[in-house]
């Protein structure tokens, strides 16, 4: 049984030495190391135009990662890190003429990339021992915001998953020996100090003894699965020198979400969906000032000319802080799918807009109707508080022909904002022909 964690116990040990495969053994010249989860090294040697992938596909090959695609290789780009195109050759990375000569070497790490939220799709253990390995070391650096006694009983599940399956003699040797900076971080040292947070790691332990090493790592990864703060990719995004505050991203499937950083506390500020992301970035084009305002790093939940898209007097042209909205009628008709070309998306509180058009559609043959614009009154009828699907089942039994009042944000120099091209999207609430609810 291994003495302490493993990417503690592997980190100095000797790289295993493998190579890409080829016909020519000598024209792999390069070298690129590639760091395990488990701080185990691996040197890979290659032909100076290797790409990542080639270099992923050997090293996942050779130690066996059967569900590799939730791995990608890493680079350190200003001590974060990045994930590179895998068919981006080597030599754009470093444009090292060392390296391109074997002279260099080049170092990279194996790291989880797709951060799944069900453990029982990690079907192989390789896979969910890198998970917890890398969680673990998550945890010691703080990456989560989580309580103290939270911590605390990761630190006692890693204690037993490391020495859980020794004899009983060793297993109260390990008790009295273990170093408490490999199972605690150094907020908690700081909380606690050391013989203290020994104690509280011994005493919380005792509550995981019925586990093995193999259940004890895996009701780690499934309770770190269940953070609040699970998931994210987390890249720094801008620094005040001045107030020494840091503002950090972290980035995932379902949304990102925005933190300030000062003297090491992290406090929310901001989160965003990806639908809420698309939608302020179809109404305002490309304008990142119009999502985060940089005096305050403030987001404003409404669309800066929100306010403006709102039906009260008519349907006039209103000023707005960027421009003008100019509010249009257009009469359609449903094709024999009881479709009328168009995707819809947004929330009640934001407001319903065009989200695609199709080609051949009623909305696109109109020629008025844009991606991004607003849909303010269907029949006379208005859409404010209703979702996307309130107004799709609406719109579907609605008899022919359908008109709708919309707006549309002009800028200053007269020109919409940013348009997408029309789509032939098949899975949009209006127009997919297989679907109950046709319009």
């Amino acid at each position: 049984k291994q003495s302490g964690p493993e990417f503690v116990v592997k980190r100095d040990s000797k790289a295993e030495r493998i190579a890409v495969p080829t016909k020519n053994a000598t024209d792999n010249i390069c070298q690129v190391i590639v760091l395990l989860p488990n701080n185990a090294r691996v040197q890979v040697g290659c032909k100076n135009d290797a790409t990542v992938r080639v270099i992923f596909d050997t090293v996942v090959t050779y130690v066996d990662l059967i569900e590799n695609s939730l791995f990608g290789l890493t680079i350190l780009i200003d001590g974060e890190h990045c994930f590179p195109p895998l068919d981006l050759k080597i030599s754009k990375l470093l444009n090292d003429s060392k390296w391109k000569n074997g002279l260099a070497t080049f170092v990279m790490q194996l790291k989880i990339k797709y951060f799944v939220t069900d453990i029982s799709l990690l079907r192989h253990f390789l896979t969910q021992h890198f998970f917890y390995l890398q969680f673990r070391q998550m945890l010691l650096t703080d990456s989560f915001q989580i309580s103290s006694d939270e911590k605390l009983a990761f630190s006692a599940l890693a204690f037993q998953a490391e020495y859980g399956n020794s004899g009983q003699q060793q297993q109260y040797s390990a008790q009295d020996a273990f170093m408490v900076e490999h199972y605690a971080s150094s907020d908690l040292i700081n909380e606690f100090g050391i013989p203290r947070l020994r104690d509280l790691i011994i005493e919380k332990y005792l509550n995981y003894v019925e586990y093995n090493d193999v259940h004890a790592e895996r009701k780690f990864v499934d309770d770190v699965m269940k953070l609040d703060d699970y998931g994210y990719h987390m890249y720094k995004l801008y620094k005040d020198t001045k107030k020494d505050d840091t503002y950090v991203v972290g980035i995932r499937l379902d949304d990102i979400k925005y933190w300030q950083l000062r003297n090491r506390e992290r406090s929310y500020r901001m989160h965003f969906d990806w639908e809420q992301i698309e939608l302020e970035f179809i109404m305002n084009g490309s304008d990142a000032d119009s999502i985060i305002e940089q005096n305050n790093i403030s987001f404003d939940r409404r669309s800066q000319s929100q306010d403006n898209f709102d039906v009260h007097n008519g349907f006039t042209e209103n000023p707005t802080t960027n421009g003008t909205t100019r509010r249009y009628e257009v009469e359609l008709y449903k094709d024999q799918n009881n479709s009328l070309g168009m995707a819809l998306m947004g929330q009640p509180e934001y407001g319903i807009f065009i989200k695609s058009l199709q080609t051949d559609g009623s909305a696109a043959k109109s020629g008025q109707m844009q991606i991004g614009d607003r849909l303010i009154l269907y029949n006379g009828r208005s859409v404010n508080g209703l979702t996307v699907h309130d107004v799709a089942n609406r719109l579907s039994a609605s008899q022919n022909p359908v008109t709708l009042i919309m707006s549309r944000e002009n800028k200053p120099n007269g020109t919409t904002v940013h348009q997408r091209s029309v789509s032939n999207e098949r899975n949009s609430v209006l127009n997919e022909s297989h679907s109950p609810k046709q319009r």
